[in-house]
């Protein structure tokens, strides 16, 4: 049976990979601000589901996943036009 991880101990894990989560998505986006709204959006969801995450050795690559879904469901959204 795995250990699952306290809150705490999640946001420590998620903290040590912000930066590279907000590269990530700025290179897909490369806007500061769209960027700062996925990361923030990924990191609500991570945050909220991480009592589901069963086996703390794959935090990296499970909260790497809700960024990628979250980046790529951001660019699939239509974009307004600005006059």
């Amino acid at each position: 049976m795995a250990i699952r991880m306290t809150e705490e101990q999640f946001e420590e894990k998620y903290y040590l990979y912000s930066q590279e989560l907000f590269n990530i998505a700025y290179g897909y986006t490369r806007n500061v601000q769209e960027t700062e709204d996925i990361v923030q959006n990924g990191a609500y969801k991570a945050l909220r589901n991480s009592k589901t995450l069963r086996n703390p050795e794959y935090a990296k690559t499970w909260i790497y996943r809700i960024m990628l879904n979250e980046i790529f469901g951001f660019l699939r959204q239509p974009k307004m036009e600005s006059y």
